[in-house]
């Protein structure tokens, strides 16, 4: 079995397992903050924590997601902003095979994306970005609206591959991923599952990174999530594992959510995130104390990335 079938097979499994309630319920608690750490560079600290931020946003991003191109274009990373790169790619790229829509939630019961050149670069404040690769997109969940089950996917990636040529070049990076994202809804809220190998090169080398988390979604009290709505403000919780391998140097991280994130879509539509506060770590794992990346959200901007040290 490859490890993109094994790890979508683990993670269907895990969201047939754990019911959302229950999940929001076990993941509602605060998690204690190390007291100490051993050496992280703040090099290496400042890329893990930027590249889980990205991921972070594309996790948000993918709850409010309705259509084909608007999923997989939440995992095109610029510096330009990814709503204008959205806005001249989204047609006509990408091109499904099948947009058979049974349940009318925005989702084809399956189809394929294909992501290719030329109709997938965009030109933005001097920066080219190009997407190439493939989404195989399936609705695991089919009932007729308004029944907010009616919305759920399951995306796995191949070889989908952003390329940047930035204005800066030393801003310049290929990232490439395979994998998948799952999530299901219902009212009290949404699961997602997130699982992917990725491949990063940009002007500090190449880096292989492994993505192993689930990410749950609460609206606040006294609202709903539904079908066809607006995104009602609300927190997202995550949990799970990073691990990065650059040369012969390997690093895995504990991610932990230590405040929960609270999901404003009232963020202004130019902030960088729609995040209006939080909190996560990322803790390195191995013998004696930790390290911790620590990144601090406010004001639905890019958020504060330090580490924690200590003896």
């Amino acid at each position: 079995m490859s490890n993109t079938s094994s790890r979508r097979s683990k993670l269907s499994a895990t969201a047939a397992r754990y019911a959302i309630v229950t999940l929001l319920t076990a993941c509602s608690h605060d998690v204690a903050a190390p007291s100490s750490a051993p050496v992280l560079t703040s090099q290496q600290a400042m890329q893990v924590g930027g590249q889980l931020s990205r991921e972070i946003s594309a996790s948000v991003g993918s709850i409010t997601a309705r259509g084909v191109s608007g999923l997989a274009l939440r995992y095109t990373p610029s510096l330009s902003v990814t709503g204008a790169i959205a806005a001249d790619v989204a047609s006509p790229c990408p091109a499904p095979d099948n947009t058979n829509d049974s349940d009318h939630d925005g989702i084809p019961d399956s189809a394929t994306m294909i992501f290719a050149l030329p109709q997938c670069r965009t030109v933005a404040n001097g920066d080219t970005t190009e997407v190439t690769g493939s989404v195989l997109l399936r609705d695991p969940v089919f009932s007729p609206p308004p029944d907010v089950q009616a919305f759920g996917y399951l995306a796995q990636f191949r070889n989908f591959t952003v390329r940047v040529a930035a204005a800066t070049a030393d801003s310049s990076f290929t990232m490439t991923r395979n994998g998948i994202d799952h999530l299901i809804a219902s009212a009290a809220g949404t699961l997602q599952e997130h699982g992917f190998d990725i491949t990063l090169v940009n002007r500090a080398g190449t880096a292989h990174i492994t993505d192993e988390w689930h990410a749950l979604f609460a609206p606040v009290s006294g609202t709903t999530l539904t079908l066809g709505a607006a995104l009602p403000r609300g927190f997202l919780r995550m949990a799970g594992s990073t691990t990065w391998q650059r040369g012969v140097v390997g690093q895995q991280f504990t991610i932990a959510t230590v405040q929960p994130l609270d999901v404003d879509p009232g963020c202004p539509v130019t902030a960088a995130t729609r995040i209006r506060s939080g909190e996560v770590h990322a803790s390195l794992n191995g013998s004696g104390p930790q390290a911790v990346v620590r990144l601090v959200f406010a004001d639905c901007g890019e958020p504060t990335i330090t580490t924690l040290s200590g003896s």
